[in-house]
C-alpha cells in the first residue's frame, strides 16, 4: 500500500518539481561557483544536467506517503531532510568539479578511469541518499514489522 501512495505522490509532484528544475540548477550553479570561487578555483558553468530537485520531489514523496509515522515525525523529517539533500547536492557539485579540476594533471587513462568513476557516482549518489536519508528520518517507524499506524491507536 505504501508503494501505490509514494507513486501517488510522486506523480503529484513530478510536474511542480520539474517546473522549478531550471531555477533551482541555477541557484545550485551559483552557489557552487561561489564557494569554488572561495577555495580559489575560479569556473563558469554554462550547462548543468542534473536531475535535481526530483530527489527532493521524491524525498516529500516518501515522507507523504507514509501512514505509520505521526504527522509531526514526517513534518521534521521534510523540515530535516530537504535542506539535507539540497546541501548534500551542492557539497556533490563542488566536489565533482573539483576532481574534474584535476584531470588535467593525471594521464590519459587515469582521466578516463576517474571520468566514469565520477559521472556514476555523481549521478547515483542523489538515488541513493534520498532513500537513504528516508529510511534514516522515518525507517523506525515505517520498517516495523506489524507496527500500529496512527489511526489504528
Amino acid at each position: 500500500m505504501w508503494l501505490l501512495r509514494f507513486f501517488g505522490w510522486a506523480t503529484l509532484l513530478a510536474p511542480p518539481f520539474y517546473l522549478a528544475m531550471p531555477y533551482y540548477q541555477r541557484m545550485l550553479v551559483q552557489a557552487a561557483e561561489w564557494m569554488l570561487f572561495q577555495v580559489g578555483i575560479k569556473v563558469a558553468i554554462r550547462h548543468l544536467q542534473l536531475y535535481e530537485p526530483f530527489n527532493l520531489g521524491i524525498f516529500t514523496a516518501m515522507c507523504l506517503a507514509s501512514t505509520r509515522a505521526p504527522l509531526t515525525t514526517r513534518v521534521r523529517a521534510l523540515i530535516v531532510g530537504m535542506p539535507t539533500l539540497a546541501v548534500l547536492g551542492l557539497l556533490l557539485l563542488v566536489a565533482v568539479i573539483g576532481i574534474y579540476g584535476t584531470l588535467r594533471v593525471q594521464p590519459p587513462a587515469l582521466q578516463a578511469l576517474i571520468l566514469k568513476v565520477v559521472s556514476a557516482s555523481f549521478e547515483a549518489i542523489p538515488w541513493v541518499s534520498t532513500p537513504l536519508l528516508g529510511i534514516l528520518l522515518l525507517g523506525s517507524w515505517e520498517l516495523r514489522v506489524g507496527a500500529p499506524t496512527p489511526h489504528s491507536r
